[in-house]
């Protein structure tokens, strides 16, 4: 399942300049779309540096301990959402334990490269083909909200790193217009779920076959190849097709 604290890299910096403005970044206050959003901006290029998730740990220990809430199988955002009892809540609750634990830690977090590595710059295209085949994997819920987010977070990666033309996905709002015959001002995801009566599995499977069809409608996707990095030697085991277009890669 997607989560904050599956990921091998925290970045404390992007959560928190989410937490500022929620609904510029989410849509609302949702710890479902956090998480997704941070997943989405830690696949365009994993072999950034970050916060180390050396920190995760202990992160989810202060959570058991506050709230003797034990439960090994499950991830620290699940539990809170499960302690709070809402998304809005949730959201909340999440930064302000994670404030309490970097008070309390403030030698928690170390820089250190993720294990795996892109070999060059990764477009947002490049997720859907697993969010299609597998959201579940990646994402804390199987929703139009989880998915745009985890493409938005991709998108502020790509563009914060001086590749906004790996944002390949942008204008998709337009095609959603066109195809759902809407006016006025939306978020592309509310729309979806608003078409589809609340069925939040048969709008999650229109948004991600719209948007592969967008994706095509604006030409051929660029070539990509990911690796995986020995941190002792430094050396990048390829992997994956390099003949695959993003839209094809796999992680």
């Amino acid at each position: 399942m997607g989560n904050i604290t599956t990921t091998d890299r925290i970045y404390l910096d992007v959560l928190y300049r989410v937490h500022a403005t929620p609904l510029i970044h989410l849509g609302c206050k949702s710890l479902n779309r956090l998480s997704a959003f941070h997943v989405g901006y830690c696949s365009y290029r994993p072999d950034r540096v970050s916060e180390d998730a050396s920190c995760l740990q202990a992160f989810r220990e202060q959570i058991v301990e506050r709230y003797r809430y034990y439960a090994p199988a499950m991830g620290t955002t699940e539990m809170l959402r499960r302690i709070a009892g809402d998304e809005d809540r949730a959201f909340d609750l999440f930064f302000e334990e994670l404030d309490l634990f970097l008070v309390a830690h403030p030698g928690a977090t170390q820089r250190e490269p993720a294990r795996f590595v892109n070999l060059a710059p990764v477009p947002v295209s490049a997720d859907l083909e697993y969010l299609a085949e597998r959201p579940l994997m990646y994402l804390p819920e199987m929703s139009v909200g989880c998915l745009r987010a985890e493409l938005d977070g991709h998108g502020l990666a790509a563009s914060e790193d001086g590749h906004p033309e790996c944002s390949d996905l942008d204008g998709f709002d337009h095609w959603v217009r066109k195809e759902l015959g809407l006016k006025g001002l939306f978020r592309w995801e509310n729309a979806i779920v608003r078409e589809h009566c609340g069925d939040e599995a048969a709008a999650y499977s229109w948004a991600a076959k719209e948007l592969k069809a967008y994706r095509l409608s604006n030409g051929p996707v660029t070539v990509f190849q990911r690796g995986v990095l020995d941190r002792k030697t430094g050396a990048i085991e390829k992997y994956g097709d390099p003949a695959n277009t993003g839209s094809e890669g796999s992680r």
